[in-house]
């Protein structure tokens, strides 16, 4: 699998999704966009389906056992922002990604809720939680899992 072509894919999903976003359903482009954006995330998964479901089993085994892995484009984000601190990279909101409860605990012993999503400029698949994120794989190092 060629990883600087799924960062650059990545990139491109996140570019056209912001393109959408910004568009008002009656704008004569959106229903082409929209679709656009459908075959290019069946692309995706068809391009990087088997490397990336393999690594989200390994992570929701060691994370969220009892969460069942979905199809690569459901962990994207539904908007990305362009990163205030490092340029050319990319920051989420709170609600990115799939919502999963984890093994990992709070203070007070309960299950913290995170979410899972991936963000480009290294790919990287993260787990953002209330007060955290942390980097879980990156494309940079493959073979290294970061939980």
């Amino acid at each position: 699998m060629n990883l600087k072509r799924l960062n650059s894919d990545l990139v491109d999903l996140i570019e056209m999704r912001n393109e959408l976003n910004e568009l008002d359903f009656s704008d004569e482009s959106y229903d082409d966009l929209e679709d656009e954006i459908h075959e290019f995330e069946d692309t995706f998964n068809d391009r990087y389906g088997d490397i990336l479901e393999s690594v989200l089993e390994r992570i929701h085994e060691n994370i969220c056992p009892d969460v069942e892995v979905l199809l690569p484009t459901a962990y994207l984000a539904k908007e990305y922002f362009a990163s205030e601190v490092e340029e050319g990279s990319f920051d989420v909101g709170p609600d990115a990604g799939i919502l999963v409860e984890t093994i990992l605990k709070d203070a007070k012993g309960k299950p913290i809720d995170a979410r899972i999503t991936y963000i480009p400029n290294p790919f990287r698949i993260v787990l953002l939680t209330q007060d955290d994120i942390r980097t879980l794989w990156s494309a940079e190092n493959p073979n290294d899992f970061l939980i």
